[in-house]
């Protein structure tokens, strides 16, 4: 009840009124039998009744005042908080009349944001300054809203309404603060994030990790082909997809090492749902706290099928690629090695690293870029990766890659840590393949025939020098060519079904064909490869005109023998004709001349088959 307080006060005041006439009457009654003694006492009595009364009214009086001052100091001193909040705040503030709209106060932040003075705040409508809002809509605020200033810079802020009343009048406090960095900074972080997404897709390479049970990023479930939503992710369930014969690496990694933090890099076949198997590669820092506590830790897994077989290919014995860790702890001078790292230095297990030790085994202009590369670290904090070579401890020189990063503590380097990869193979095999690239290329342009090589876009990538001299085009103006926009006159010509044929097939092809543009026959071997189709070709106008030239001499002399033939053999059918006249004129001839005439039909007989196959045998060249 409100006023249950001065009620009951009330009460207590007649109560004891009430009895204290009561009482003192019957005391006067009893003691005081004079009427003149209950005169004299009835004034003495009233006299104190009413002095008691007045000091208990000032007692009341002065406590009620100085609670009421003490309210009143309380107020004072809330609004002045109020007032110090309000104008201090680093929020807009802005309080308008709910009903007009009209500015009553604003801050000092409010003018920063709006771009308007207090003054002009003060003289609009907030309507005025939110256009695109109604009242309705403003006191019910909430979100971020954009705004544009004066002069035109936007901003995304965010607005807060809330109403209370003041001096009977319906007020809303409007809170507004500049959230447009942040927004950047989100849309940034956004960006970075759809960014390392895209990149992992494009590179292949998922994330994982094993603090509180087994983690996989998606790409990781893309890898191995399987359902996240359905897929019960644990250490037992991954080994199992582990290829039987490699599950003993993730065993020897986990177990029987002396350190409490381990990084790795290992290489491994799995099996997909599917049934295929396929290559990872899997790179992580393991921790644990003690010796008879589990692994934790973090990492990279990477589908690196298709690299794999083409070094199985190449190498089919060859290891993974070591990767170790290095750390060095600037104030008590510590170095520490992980067991990869000793390995790849090639120091014994209890061998103890330094820093002037470490950079001895490097060599040549390596040793002096490590050296500068390590000052560069400790006094500016910049990272470095660099590919070098060090001398073993057995003797044995190495390619390594070393990848080293500052641990930066209010602008003091406190710590060098890094990892140590053994890229001997890889190097060398790098400068295999560029001996070899470069011996290829040596022997294309010492070739006589002309080759030339274009990708599946028909973009010329190669034109050695023999094409230059058969077809009088410089390399220089057909590299990075379309060939059809080049020789736009040979579309639809043999050359150009013959190569989109090859391109579409994958077969090869070898042909003849004439180009009239440079008045040459070609001959052409055409074969596809991974790229596109590659072209080799010489000239082979000077043997076809040869062979033409043949062939005019053959008709001509196919055309005299069959002419001389016919003249030939008119007169010996004349000569059989007088043999068989002789013959039947003089059926009584002796012997001798019927020998005769017999020699002569012979003859004639024999030379009439010479000329029929002469005639057969230039009839069918």
């Amino acid at each position: 009840m409100k006023y249950a307080g001065p009620l009951k006060i009330s009460i207590v005041y007649l109560l004891t009124g009430f009895i204290w006439i009561y009482g003192s009457d019957s005391f006067t009654q009893a003691f005081f039998p004079a009427v003149s003694q209950q005169y004299l006492f009835q004034t003495v009595k009233g006299i104190f009744y009413v002095v008691s009364t007045a000091l208990l009214l000032y007692y009341l009086l002065l406590r009620f005042y100085k609670a009421q001052q003490q309210k009143v100091d309380e107020l004072r001193e809330s609004e002045q908080r109020y007032q110090f909040l309000f104008l201090s705040s680093p929020l807009a503030k802005i309080i308008y009349d709910a009903d007009t709209g009209k500015i009553q106060e604003v801050n000092e932040r409010a003018s920063v944001f709006l771009g308007f003075s207090e003054e002009e705040l003060l003289r609009r409508q907030v309507t005025e300054v939110f256009p695109e809002k109604d009242l309705t809509e403003l006191a019910v605020l909430e979100g971020v809203v954009r705004y544009v200033k004066p002069d035109g810079m936007h901003l995304s802020l965010e607005a807060a309404a809330s109403a209370f009343n003041y001096k009977g009048a319906h007020m809303i406090l409007l809170s507004l603060d500049d959230v447009s960095a942040r927004e950047e900074a989100q849309l940034l972080l956004e960006e970075h994030r759809r960014k390392l997404i895209a990149a992992q897709k494009i590179a292949n390479i998922g994330y994982w990790q094993s603090f509180n049970g087994l983690y996989w990023s998606d790409e990781v479930y893309k890898i191995w082909g399987l359902n996240k939503d359905t897929y019960e992710l644990n250490y037992e369930s991954f080994l199992q997809t582990v290829y039987p014969e490699d599950r003993y690496l993730f065993f020897s990694e986990y177990e029987d090492v002396d350190k409490d933090e381990l990084e790795y890099d290992i290489e491994h076949r799995f099996m997909r749902p599917d049934g295929s198997i396929r290559w990872a590669r899997q790179w992580g820092i393991l921790i644990r706290k003690d010796k008879d506590s589990p692994f934790r830790g973090e990492g990279t897994v990477q589908d690196i099928t298709d690299v794999k077989n083409i070094s199985l290919f190449l190498d089919k014995a060859s290891r993974m690629a070591m990767i170790g860790a290095w750390e060095w702890n600037i104030s008590d001078e510590h170095v520490r090695w992980s067991p990869i790292t000793r390995e790849i230095h090639e120091v014994p297990e209890d061998y103890e690293p330094s820093l002037e030790g470490g950079i001895a085994f490097y060599t040549g202009t390596s040793r002096q870029a490590i050296l500068e590369l390590i000052h560069i670290a400790v006094n500016s904090g910049q990272s470095w990766d660099i590919e070098a070579q060090i001398m073993t401890a057995k003797g044995n020189v190495k390619w390594v890659r070393s990848l080293g990063q500052a641990e930066m503590v209010d602008g003091v380097c406190v710590r060098l840590y890094g990892s140590f990869q053994d890229i001997d193979r890889l190097k060398r095999s790098e400068v295999a393949i560029i001996e070899a690239l470069q011996t290829q290329v040596l022997t294309l342009e010492r070739m006589r025939d002309g080759y030339i090589s274009v990708d599946r876009e028909w973009t010329v990538r190669y034109w050695n020098s023999s094409a230059e001299q058969l077809l009088g085009r410089k390399r220089g103006e057909a590299l990075g060519k379309n060939l059809w926009e080049l020789y736009a006159d040979a579309v639809d010509s043999d050359f150009y079904h013959h190569f989109v044929s090859v391109m579409e097939t994958g077969s090869s092809a070898s042909f003849e064909a004439f180009y009239p543009t440079t008045d040459a026959w070609y001959e052409l071997d055409v074969f596809p490869s991974d790229q596109g189709i590659a072209i080799f070709f010489k000239d082979i106008t000077e043997r076809k005109n040869y062979l033409q030239t043949v062939e005019r001499q053959n008709q001509t002399l196919k055309e005299i023998a069959w002419s001389q033939s016919h003249e030939v053999r008119s007169p010996l059918a004349r000569l059989l004709a007088l043999v068989r006249l002789l013959e039947d004129m003089r059926p009584d001839r002796d012997d001798e001349l019927k020998e005769l005439l017999q020699l002569i039909t012979g003859s004639a007989h024999e030379l009439d088959d010479i000329i029929r196959k002469i005639t057969v045998s230039t009839s069918s060249h």
